[in-house]
C-alpha cells in the first residue's frame, strides 16, 4: 500500500469512530419544534404564520424551512435514531470537507490530517441536529470556490457560488449575509490592487494580482440575488434586526467571546502571531483580511468561533505551509513517513483513537 492510501485509511477509520463518539446525542427542544414545523410544511406548505405559539397568527419567516422539511422526513421514516444518525453523517461530512480542502489548498498531508482530526474535538459542541452544520460545510466550499474563481476565472465556479448562496438562503437563511462577508477580503484587496498597481505593500504583505476582479463582482451581485428565491423574508434583514434588538444581552451564542475560557482559540491565535511576527514568509493581503476579520467577529459574538475554526484555520495553515516551504523545512514530511512506515506508531495511534472513542461513547451514555 502507498503512503497516501494508508493515510486515507487512517483518516476514514479515525473520523468514523471520533464522530460517532463525539456527535451530540441529546434531543433539544428546537429539534422537536423543527420536526413539527417540517411536518406542517410537508402537509400545508409555507404561509409565513406561526402555528405553534400561544399567541395565534403571529408572523413567522421560516428561516430554515428546507432543513426543517429534511429533518421531518428523516424522523418520519427512521425516528429519532435516524435523526441521531443524520447528525453523525453531517459531522463526518464536515470533517471530511475540512480534510479535503486543506489538501487542495496547501497539499500538506500532515497538517490536513492533524487539523481535520482536531476539528472533531473543537467543533463537537456545535454539531447537533441543526442547520448550522450544513451551512458550515457550504461556507467552507464557498471560500474554496471563491479562491478558484479568483485564480482561474472559470465560469463554473461562479455557478457553484450561486448554487451555494441559494442553498444557504433556504437551509439557514439567518446566516445568509455571512456569505457576502466572505467575499470582502478578496474584493477589497482586488480594489486596492486596481488603484495601487503594485504587488508588494508594507514589506512582507503581498497584494494578489487579480485579473478576474470583474467576475468576482459579478458573482457577488448574482449571489446576492439568490436571496429572492426563498420563502423566507429575512435573508436581507435578519442581521440588522439582531443588532437593533437586545438578544445579545441574554442569548449565549450572541454574547462576546471570553478568550480565557477558549484554549483552542488562544492556541490558534498564538500560532498565527508566531508565523506573522517571527517568520519572513510573505502574507497575502486578502488572507490577512480574512483572518483578522474573523478574529474580530469572534470577539463580538461567540457564534462566529466556528467560522474562525473552519475558515480562519484554513488560511493560517496555508501561511504555515508557505513558511516551511520557504525554508525547505521537511520536518512534517519526515513525520508523515515515520508515522506511515513505523507499524507500531501507525497501529498504536489507531488503537488509541478507537479505544478512546469507545470509552468516551459508553462513558457518556451510562454516566
Amino acid at each position: 500500500m502507498s503512503n497516501k492510501f494508508k493515510l486515507r485509511i487512517f483518516f476514514v477509520i479515525s473520523v468514523f469512530f471520533l464522530c460517532v463518539s463525539y456527535a451530540y446525542r441529546d434531543i433539544q427542544n428546537d429539534t422537536f419544534y423543527m420536526i413539527k414545523l417540517g411536518e406542517y410544511i410537508s402537509k400545508n406548505g409555507i404561509d409565513l404564520v406561526d402555528h405553534f405559539c400561544w399567541v395565534t397568527k403571529l408572523a413567522y419567516s421560516y428561516p430554515h424551512w428546507l432543513y426543517d422539511l429534511f429533518l421531518y422526513y428523516i424522523y418520519h421514516f427512521f425516528g429519532f435514531f435516524g435523526v441521531y444518525v443524520s447528525t453523525i453523517l453531517s459531522f463526518i461530512a464536515l470533517t471530511s470537507v475540512v480534510y479535503y480542502l486543506h489538501l487542495k489548498v496547501h497539499k500538506n498531508e500532515f497538517i490536513a490530517l492533524f487539523v481535520s482530526l482536531l476539528s472533531v474535538f473543537i467543533l463537537s459542541s456545535l454539531v447537533m441536529a441543526r442547520a448550522q452544520v450544513l451551512s458550515a460545510i457550504l461556507f467552507m466550499l464557498e471560500v474554496y470556490f471563491l479562491d478558484k474563481l479568483s485564480d482561474t476565472g472559470k465560469n463554473k465556479y461562479l455557478i457553484y457560488l450561486m448554487i451555494l448562496s441559494l442553498l444557504i438562503a433556504n437551509i439557514h437563511g439567518t446566516s445568509w449575509l455571512f456569505f457576502f462577508i466572505l467575499f470582502l477580503p478578496v474584493l477589497v484587496s482586488g480594489v486596492i490592487y486596481f488603484f495601487l498597481k503594485k504587488r508588494i505593500i508594507f514589506g512582507r504583505i503581498v497584494l494578489k494580482k487579480n485579473i478576474y476582479l470583474k467576475k468576482i463582482i459579478i458573482a457577488f451581485i448574482c449571489c446576492f440575488g439568490m436571496g429572492l428565491f426563498t420563502p423566507s423574508r429575512i435573508c436581507y434583514s435578519y442581521v440588522f434586526r439582531i443588532m437593533m434588538g437586545d438578544s445579545q444581552k441574554y442569548i449565549v451564542e450572541h454574547l462576546p467571546l471570553v478568550v480565557i475560557e477558549n484554549p483552542f482559540f488562544m492556541v490558534i491565535v498564538g500560532v498565527f502571531l508566531l508565523v506573522l511576527i517571527f517568520t519572513d514568509v510573505k502574507v497575502y493581503l486578502h488572507e490577512l483580511f480574512m483572518i483578522v476579520g474573523l478574529l474580530f467577529m469572534c470577539l463580538l459574538s461567540f457564534r462566529h468561533t466556528s467560522f474562525f475554526y473552519l475558515i480562519g484555520v484554513l488560511y493560517i495553515s496555508k501561511m504555515c505551509v508557505r513558511a516551511l516551504k520557504k525554508h525547505d523545512d521537511v520536518t512534517l514530511d519526515i513525520l508523515i513517513t515515520m508515522f506511515v512506515k513505523k507499524r507500531i506508531i501507525y497501529y498504536g495511534m489507531l488503537l488509541v483513537i478507537i479505544g478512546g472513542s469507545c470509552y468516551h461513547f459508553f462513558f457518556y451514555v451510562y454516566y
